[in-house]
């Protein structure tokens, strides 16, 4: 073992070591939080954290009928 960090709260999701300089580890995790950790001694660079989803997701490029969710407006005001 290299080095050892407690990084997340909750069970990490995913890691991905970038091949480029400066060599990084990117984990996300079930904390909502993506972190960014020195791959060579495990130093803490950052972190993102997600708030909350405040809306359910909408995909783009498809013409609905009815209220958008989002802002109560009916989707014939978009067009």
């Amino acid at each position: 073992m290299l080095w050892y960090t407690d990084g997340h709260k909750e069970a990490i999701k995913h890691m991905s070591y970038t091949g480029i300089e400066p060599n990084l580890i990117i984990s996300t995790s079930h904390d909502l939080k993506v972190k960014l950790f020195m791959a060579e001694n495990g130093t803490f660079i950052d972190e993102l954290k997600q708030i909350a989803n405040k809306y359910n997701s909408v995909p783009i490029g498809i013409i609905y009928r009815g209220e958008d969710p989002i802002t109560s407006k009916p989707f014939s005001s978009f067009l």
